[in-house]
């Protein structure tokens, strides 16, 4: 579909798996994410709760609502030709976390290829 500003708009969903090698597990609540591709925001995400065990991996569902804003239409196609389909955007956001009794808010930054 079409968004505010003549973007497009479609449905992106990804499965992150996250890896635990500490001896303490810890459990996750919703968090919520902004994806960007230099100064153009991309998506918003969502990822529901979790319970990741000691010394294990778990897999955890991100659905989210992307949208290209027409702005960003011509440098991320550039990106994505000149790079043979391969881009690097950037994800930033929170969620809460507990584990021991202990409650926090996890921020997170981190870089994300896509193919």
């Amino acid at each position: 579909h079409v968004g505010a500003g003549g973007g497009a708009g479609y449905p992106l969903n990804a499965t992150v798996w996250m890896r635990n090698r500490n001896f303490v597990g810890a459990r996750a609540g919703s968090g919520s994410f902004v994806v960007t591709f230099g100064e153009h925001e991309l998506a918003h995400t969502h990822t529901g709760p979790a319970e990741i065990h000691s010394r294990s991996s778990s897999m955890v569902f991100a659905a989210s609502e992307a949208l290209v804003p027409s702005a960003a239409s011509a440098p991320l196609l550039a990106a994505v030709m000149s790079n043979n389909f391969h881009i690097v955007v950037n994800v930033d956001g929170q969620l809460p976390a507990s584990s021991l009794g202990l409650s926090l808010t996890v921020r997170l930054h981190c870089q994300v290829e896509v193919n």
